[in-house]
Parts: C-alpha cells; sequence; structure tokens
C-alpha cells in the first residue's frame, strides 16, 4: 500500500503541474483581435491630443501607423496583443511614443501614452477591422447567341 500511495502522489503532482501549463497556454491563446483603427484623446498638461493609431495585422506580423494631430505620422515598430489589451511603440526622431490600452466595454479602450518621459492617461474607442467578405461567386458565363445562319448576299433582280 505504501508504494501506491508512492507512485500516485508523484504522478498527482505531475497531473497539476500539466493543468497549470495547460491553463497558461490557453490564457495566452485567448488573445483578442487589434487590428483595427483606435481613435484616442491623450489628457496632455497643455490639454486634449487627438490620436489616430490604425493596426494592421497580416498572418501571424502585425503593422500600423500612429498620428497625433499636428505630428507628423509615424510607423509603429511594435505590437504586442494581450488578453485584457494591446500595447504598441512607434519610433521618431524625437522619441518613441508607447501606447498601451486595456479594452474596456464594448469599443471602449483606456490606457496610458508614454512620450519623453510623460506618462498621460488616454480615452477612446476601438473599431476592429471588418473581416473580409468572400468574394462574389462568377457570374454565370452570359448564354451564347441564338445560332443564325451564315450572312447571304443575294444579288437584286434586274
Amino acid at each position: 500500500m505504501a508504494l501506491l500511495t508512492r507512485g500516485v502522489r508523484p504522478l498527482l503532482r505531475l497531473f497539476g503541474l500539466l493543468a497549470i501549463v495547460a491553463g497558461a497556454v490557453q490564457a495566452q491563446s485567448t488573445t483578442r483581435e487589434v487590428a483595427g483603427t483606435y481613435t484616442l484623446a491623450v489628457s496632455t498638461p497643455m490639454g486634449p491630443l487627438n490620436v489616430i493609431v490604425v493596426v494592421k495585422r497580416e498572418n501571424t506580423a502585425f503593422s500600423g501607423t500612429l498620428a497625433a494631430a499636428g505630428y507628423p505620422e509615424a510607423p509603429l515598430g511594435m505590437v504586442v496583443p494581450s488578453a485584457t489589451g494591446v500595447t504598441m511603440k512607434s519610433a521618431t526622431p524625437a522619441g518613441d511614443p508607447k501606447v498601451a490600452l486595456t479594452f474596456g466595454a464594448g469599443d471602449k479602450v483606456t490606457g496610458t501614452f508614454s512620450y519623453s518621459g510623460m506618462e498621460m492617461p488616454i480615452e477612446g474607442t476601438f473599431a476592429a477591422v471588418a473581416a473580409a467578405s468572400p468574394a462574389p461567386a462568377p457570374s454565370p458565363a452570359p448564354s451564347p447567341a441564338p445560332s443564325r445562319p451564315p450572312f447571304v448576299v443575294v444579288p437584286a433582280p434586274r
């Protein structure tokens, strides 16, 4: 009986460990779709700053742009989705702005905008990219024109 107990405990520990690992893997794979348009308002010391972030997804790679009112558009260099939000970073000559967002109810997002050593709160909305519509079914080939006898020239009577 002691042998059975010693053999079962390690197995139970192993199964417990496997359950924890499986849960962690499942949590990582339940990330929300982050491709789309983020319309954001950053609360800066000089007043609100409107920012538009567009994230594109091609297979597992992300790209996009960050555009703040009055500043040139900058490409996103990093997009990291999570189960609760997304972190994005851009590289500009004036600094590297970072946007960290958490998804709220419906289309709402909140988070922080980090730039030049300052962290400023963000509120905004997210509109996911619509799923690509399937291509329309090809229309049937047009019916062939009814066959007609070849054109025959008949001379006029004299």
